[in-house]
């Protein structure tokens, strides 16, 4: 089942959409809130949603399983956890992109036909509560309607972004980076990334800045670049949840202290954190 990355942590059980099979489920949405999507450390975004995204995440590219390059908002600084989702399943951010916004939905491709894919695993998916999603009679409702609309738009967003992307890597653009965590108990490091060297930009004749220009993907470049600031703000959140967990520990410490229990050394207070973005050999 191929598509909107269905697999990208989000989906446990992933299954076609089908009149037949899920006449009578009912979509009840956030029933959960954003739990689904708390090991979720990185999405993909289309370039449509680079304006409003680049104040929240940092905006890097990776490559998918053929190769092919995409644009991924950075949500958090280890692997399995994403630092915008509260501990009550809120999310933290003002932005949500696309691609957590459609779930439990996602456009995917089951053989030749493209179509709705949901995961059946979801809360929000049920039989008792909710909005339908057929009619008795077997139709869409409105509010299928509007999800295929939906996932439609999206698809063609991330389409758009094809150019975009196809440039950077045309062009030589990108090199390989790898995001450095320090000052925890153990550094933490996410490779398999890449941003464009600002150097090699420059480089450029004049003529292929001026195409990069007048395509908008200079401005796409610039936004990208810009967006590398919010690491400070990723940083500062996973500062404060290690903070929180070693009080949390602290708390059941001083509980079990009380109760007669044998002392056990207090959690030491957490260390300053800072996060880099170093380049890797190519």
């Amino acid at each position: 089942m191929q598509g909107q990355d269905v697999s990208a942590g989000l989906y446990r059980k992933p299954e076609i959409l089908n009149r037949q099979r899920h006449g009578s489920l009912r979509y009840d949405p956030r029933r959960d809130g954003f739990r689904f999507a708390a090991q979720v450390n990185s999405v993909p975004l289309a370039t449509a949603e680079y304006d409003a995204a680049a104040a929240f995440f940092p905006l890097l590219f990776a490559r998918n399983a053929e190769g092919g390059v995409f644009t991924l908002a950075l949500l958090g600084l280890r692997s399995g956890e994403n630092l915008f989702v509260t501990d009550d399943g809120q999310w933290d951010a003002g932005y949500l992109p696309a691609f957590i916004r459609r779930y439990p939905f996602a456009m995917a491709r089951d053989g030749a036909r493209l179509g709705v894919c949901i995961d059946a695993a979801s809360p929000e998916l049920g039989l008792h509560s909710g909005e339908p999603l057929f009619t008795g009679g077997g139709a869409n409702t409105p509010l299928t309607d509007g999800v295929v609309r939906f996932l439609a738009e999206l698809q063609q967003a991330l389409d758009d972004s094809r150019r975009f992307h196809e440039q950077l890597a045309g062009l030589g653009l990108l090199e390989d980076v790898a995001v450095q965590v320090t000052g925890g108990t153990e550094p933490q490091t996410l490779g398999g990334l890449m941003a464009v060297d600002e150097n090699r930009v420059r480089a450029l004749p004049p003529g292929t800045q001026d195409a990069l220009a007048s395509s908008g993907a200079m401005r796409l470049i610039q936004i990208h670049l810009l967006s590398l600031a919010t690491l400070d703000g990723l940083t500062l959140r996973l500062a404060r949840r290690r903070d929180a967990a070693a009080q949390a520990t602290g708390r059941a410490t001083s509980q079990a202290t009380q109760q007669g229990t044998p002392r056990a050394m207090p959690p030491a207070p957490p260390p300053h954190h800072q996060t880099t973005l170093q380049g890797t050999a190519s």
